[in-house]
């Protein structure tokens, strides 16, 4: 009978790359826990509005305070997203360190992926809007004589 030794599972990264991987790692979970306050203070806030909804509508008009509980709502869900993802980045990139999983930090580069791409689109999306919005203020501008 021969006794054999299993090899011990290994990353295929340098010891320095791990090392920046498990910082890299602690600062997103850090990161998207911020984040995670953010998106419950910005749904405290919309429930904030709709409490003091009459008082609100008093002041800037009719309807006002719907407008912004919603804003925020979509906003809390729209941050929600992004945060997620460096969340599932942090938590499974420290286990696929931990555990030496090389599939789990595939999974956890997955994650990272998808919270830039994430913020890819969502930049161009927004500087497409200011763009509009600046070329639609430009021609408000030259219709006023």
């Amino acid at each position: 009978m021969e006794n054999t030794v299993s090899p011990q599972p290994t990353l295929p990264l340098e010891e320095a790359a791990v090392s920046a991987l498990k910082t890299a790692a602690k600062w997103a979970k850090v990161l998207a826990i911020a984040s995670f306050v953010f998106v419950g203070l910005f749904v405290l806030l919309g429930i904030a509005i709709i409490a003091g909804s009459s008082s609100i509508n008093m002041f800037y008009g009719f309807g006002i305070s719907s407008v912004l509980a919603l804003y925020y709502f979509v906003a809390a869900i729209i941050y929600f997203i992004p945060s997620r993802w460096l969340y599932l980045f942090a938590t499974k990139a420290r286990k696929a360190i931990r555990d030496m999983q090389n599939d789990k930090l595939t999974e956890s580069f997955l994650h990272l992926k998808s919270y830039f791409y994430f913020f890819g689109v969502f930049i161009l999306i927004v500087l497409i809007l200011i763009i509009v919005g600046l070329i639609g203020f430009i021609i408000g501008l030259s219709f006023q004589g």
